[in-house]
């Protein structure tokens, strides 16, 4: 059996008793809704199984008073709310859920492919703010995209200090949208440092290919090893758009092979420590809240950068905090 609607299985081998779905059998396909437990109400959609190797698009209208089923922008039947319900569901919300559930044993192997679910919401007027609908559906950036390995993509180990790295133009000291990270500022005054690295997802068959976008960048810095040397002043700057890690990414011609961009820079902000700055001095706070957001296209690499226009010091680190704020769309 498979079910596809809106429900919650409490485990494996058990289907949902709260909400309404399609249900493929051997016998055909099924729209049922249950509410609280109580009686299945099921009607016929399909009393014969649905061929192999075939594509359909099924959509379920859930109302206040009936639920319809719907293939191929027909309807195949519906089921009208019993009186004593008021609603298809007696949950005030439930997720989408998909469910392959095997009553005996398997006799062959069976795919049921699922593409472009979609749930949107009719015959109200909502006023809340883009951000704040798709932060809903799980697409702040502190979480990863579906199907993406990464589950989180702030960089704070659980008990653990960052290790102090010098930073380089050319590669990734921290991997992340932000998080804590450790510097050595030994880098060559006047050289822009990658402090923080990350590319947004390339699409591929299990990613959506999504922007991002940045709506806000927070940093903080204090000496947590006593620096011996400086003073240093880095001048900060968001960079984003580069297609390799690179800060020293070139700019290609439209429509040449292999078109690569360069970093677009905006600068955020400076810090400033004094020479043979003492742990816990801090550097000062940038907070930078856009109006217009920054977007960082699929593939394409942003990049925290710190250029120390002070002096380089020999020994020494400086621990930041980094905050960016947005979403993916």
């Amino acid at each position: 059996m498979f079910y596809a609607g809106f429900g919650l299985p409490s485990g494996g081998g058990v289907a949902p008793t709260d909400g309404c779905w399609f249900k493929m059998t051997s016998a055909g396909l099924f729209g049922e809704l249950q509410y609280n437990g109580g009686t299945v109400i099921q009607v016929t959609l399909m009393a014969t199984q649905i061929a192999l190797a075939t594509n359909a698009k099924f959509t379920m209208v859930c109302g206040e008073d009936e639920v319809e089923f719907w293939v191929n922008d027909t309807l195949y039947g519906e089921i009208a709310v019993p009186a004593g319900y008021g609603q298809p569901f007696m949950a005030g919300s439930l997720p989408v859920f998909m469910q392959k559930m095997c009553s005996g044993v398997v006799a062959n192997t069976n795919v049921i492919r699922i593409t472009d679910v979609t749930v949107s919401l009719m015959d109200l007027a909502t006023s809340k703010p883009w951000a704040h609908q798709v932060a809903g559906m799980g697409q702040h950036v502190l979480f990863g995209q579906n199907g993406h390995t990464q589950g989180k993509t702030t960089l704070w180990a659980n008990n653990t200090a960052p290790t102090a790295v010098a930073l380089t133009n050319t590669a990734a000291a921290f991997t992340g949208l932000g998080g804590i990270v450790a510097v050595l500022p030994t880098l060559t005054a006047n050289n822009d440092g990658k402090l923080i690295t990350y590319q947004n997802p390339v699409p591929s068959i299990n990613i959506t290919g999504r922007n991002l976008y940045i709506t806000r960048v927070t940093l903080n810095g204090a000496v947590s090893v006593i620096l011996a040397g400086g003073p240093v002043v880095y001048a900060l700057a968001l960079a984003v758009g580069h297609t390799a890690t690179t800060l020293a990414t070139g700019e290609t011609a439209s429509f040449a092979t292999a078109t690569t961009h360069a970093p677009r820079v905006m600068p955020i902000g400076i810090q400033s420590y004094a020479a043979t700055a003492a742990v816990g001095t801090v550097g000062g706070l940038v907070d930078l809240n856009f109006d217009t957001p920054v977007v960082v296209r699929p593939g394409e690499f942003v990049d925290i950068i710190a250029r120390n226009i002070g002096t380089v010091t020999t020994t020494g680190a400086i621990t930041f905090t980094i905050s960016i704020g947005g979403y993916w769309e």
